[in-house]
């Protein structure tokens, strides 16, 4: 139709300019163009009627119109996209169902670890090929307000419960959790195991209790401004990961923490965190479950410990009393860069179990670390980890997020503790631990990390000094 359209115009055309030709038939080229460029023009003003007026389909003719088509505006909302019901991410794992009625979201973590030791003689430490975490999860969201996690761990060629808790949050800013769970009081020991800077956790976690089963009431107000938690715990001795009790004794557990500048936009100071955590409670422990702790390297071996003898000649130490902590902590991350730093302070009232006579004396234990971590390939630090710009692909020469990291750490163990609580021979006064690695992400759950840490100590041995321990850990990780 448009073509036709055209060509009758044009014949018009060259039949009104033949008079013209007469006139001047010295100017053919000029009434060529002219006529050229009312073509064009009239070519452009039926596309353009075109496009105001959309034509139907040839195939079917316009369909009458209703007799109450006017008389009133559709009720019917527009149709919404479908919900899915299923899906997969890094960070949510493989999930199915929806929040709002039944969401149950499966996660894993594995952690193949190769472990080796040097310089270390006089010590029979063996160099080990090992699974150091193995963890299926399962949790989930009932009705938008109810949450729970299990997650057992069968790394280390054991079978532990990890976690295993209900969590309601039926209002914003306040949530009830019950079960076990990690006891929030050291920074170091919150942050998730695959997020770590370094593969171990620092000297300074020795002096914060591990997991333990209680009651807790947390959240945050102000869209993460302030996060606070209020606990009662069984009551776990400095390092330990309890399913049970042993007393009557409880524990209570605070922490608060600040993001003080989170209304600010700016990057720089949004991801600032300060804040403090600590315990308190009375234990009682037993010549069979002592209650106290023991103390390990960045390559797990125990260079600590308070005296336990089964044979009866030596007092058992046992743990009777107050035992209290508190921790001060921050983090910063700013671009690449993050900075991680804690203080913790632990005190337990100890005795032995060979009488009544027996003295106690209030140990108080002191450790620190800092470290520091800067991806190289410009991906941004954070908490949960990084979010890798590029994951790595062969085909498209992408490489992942690459992280060096260091730190400095110190464990000052109370000289009250020596001779009649721990033993100079075979343990230590202090260690002192600096480390160094990588972790290279290839995506945002699949790692490859190595670090390197040297510790040294102060006694420890039979005559002098506990030989340093240097460990090198190697690592294959896979989280979703």
């Amino acid at each position: 139709m448009r073509q036709s359209a055209i060509a009758g115009l044009v014949g018009l055309a060259l039949l009104w300019a033949r008079p013209a030709q007469a006139q001047d038939p010295t100017s053919v080229e000029e009434r060529l163009a002219a006529q050229e460029a009312r073509i064009r023009e009239l070519e452009l003003r039926i596309s353009q009627s075109q496009l105001k007026t959309p034509r139907l389909p040839q195939t079917a003719p316009p369909a009458p119109p209703s007799p109450s088509a006017n008389l009133a505006p559709s009720l019917t909302p527009p149709a919404s996209p479908p919900v899915p019901l299923f899906g997969f991410s890094w960070s949510e794992g493989l999930w199915v169902g929806r929040p709002d009625v039944v969401q149950i979201r499966f996660h894993a973590l594995v952690q193949a670890d190769t472990r080796l030791y040097f310089d270390t003689d006089t010590i029979p430490i063996p160099n080990q090929l090992l699974l150091r975490r193995v963890r299926p999860m399962i949790e989930g969201t009932l009705f938008d307000f109810a949450d729970f996690r299990i997650m057992p761990d069968f790394g280390n060629g054991n079978a532990v419960v990890q976690d295993a808790f209900v969590d309601l949050h039926p209002f914003r800013g306040l949530a009830l959790r019950a079960g076990k769970f990690k006891t929030a009081v050291g920074l170091e020991w919150l942050q998730g195991d695959p997020y770590l800077m370094l593969l171990e956790r620092s000297l300074a976690t020795n002096l914060v209790p591990n997991r333990d089963v209680g009651a807790a009431l947390h959240g945050d107000i102000g869209g993460g401004i302030m996060l606070y938690e209020l606990a009662v715990m069984n009551g776990a001795p400095d390092g330990a990961n309890l399913d049970s009790d042993i007393n009557d004794g409880k524990d209570g557990i605070a922490r608060l923490f600040f993001h003080p500048l989170r209304g600010i936009k700016s990057d720089a100071v949004r991801y600032l965190g300060l804040g403090i955590g600590g315990s308190y409670g009375k234990q009682h422990g037993t010549p069979t479950v002592s209650g106290l702790p023991s103390y390990r390297t960045f390559g797990q071996n125990t260079w600590f410990s308070y005296v336990f003898d089964p044979t009866g000649v030596r007092a058992t130490s046992i743990a009777i009393g107050d035992r209290y902590r508190f921790s001060p902590q921050a983090y910063w991350f700013v671009g690449p860069v993050g900075i991680l730093a804690e203080y913790v302070y632990s005190a337990t009232t100890v005795t032995g179990n060979l009488g009544t006579l027996e003295p106690k004396v209030t140990i108080v234990n002191q450790a620190w670390n800092a470290q520091i971590s800067c991806f190289v390939t410009g991906d941004r630090a954070g908490w949960n980890g990084p979010k890798v710009k590029r994951p790595f692909s062969i085909k498209q020469r992408h490489f992942g997020a690459l992280e060096l990291a260091g730190r400095y750490a110190e464990l000052r163990i109370d000289p009250a503790a020596f001779p009649t609580y721990a033993d100079p021979t075979r343990s230590a006064k202090s260690a002192l631990e600096w480390a160094l690695g990588f972790n290279w992400y290839l995506t945002d759950g699949i790692k490859i990390a190595a670090s390197y840490a040297r510790t040294t100590f102060d006694g420890g041995a039979g005559a002098g000094d506990r030989r340093p321990e240097n460990a090198l850990v190697g690592r294959i990780q896979l989280t979703f």
